[in-house]
């Protein structure tokens, strides 16, 4: 792979790191030059797979097999990029919507955030087999999960749930 670049546009890139949920892919840690604290809400709102964790000021996207984190302070995790020129489109489509985003602060329009539930990985773990078998074709069942709510994975490729777990796991994700 080609070094990632250090800064795109507003975006400095910091530490690239193996992605644990898929060590085939990279975890990129970047920051935005501003502050974001203010349109946070107006992102989350962009996004029908998103959720706002008051507690944490950030949002938390879930646009396809990655998962975006912005915190209020602009520290960014983006998570499963396969390579530089996926993070590049990544960070520019974050870029726009970060244009968006001030812009209908700007104009006073009022934003009610979204009242998602997002589930993750770790809302489905707990009906997973736990036995890291591999059987599946995944490294751990936690990978798994992961690979379930990216759609690159179905139920029954995991040859250790019982009907219950699977029941339960497609009431979550559906």
């Amino acid at each position: 792979m080609r070094k990632i670049p250090q800064k795109i546009r507003e975006i400095t890139i910091g530490e690239v790191v193996p992605c644990p949920a898929d060590p085939k892919s990279l975890r990129v840690f970047a920051k935005y030059d501003k502050n974001l604290e203010e349109i946070l809400p107006y992102l989350c709102a962009m996004f029908p797979r998103s959720r706002f964790l008051e507690r944490l000021n950030m949002v938390r996207i879930d646009k396809g097999k990655h998962s975006i984190y912005i915190f209020e302070k602009g520290k960014m995790v983006i998570t499963q990029v396969k390579d530089e020129k996926e993070l590049i489109e990544i960070i520019n489509m974050l870029l726009d919507k970060i244009d968006e985003a001030k812009k209908a602060l700007l104009s006073g329009r009022v934003v009610k955030i979204p009242d998602r539930r997002v589930i993750g990985p770790m809302d489905i773990y707990p009906y997973l087999p736990r036995t890291n078998c591999g059987e599946c074709g995944v490294s751990s069942c936690f990978a798994f999960g992961i690979k379930l709510l990216a759609d690159e994975a179905s139920l029954e490729e995991c040859k250790s749930l019982d009907y219950l777990s699977m029941e339960k796991i497609r009431q979550l994700i559906s």
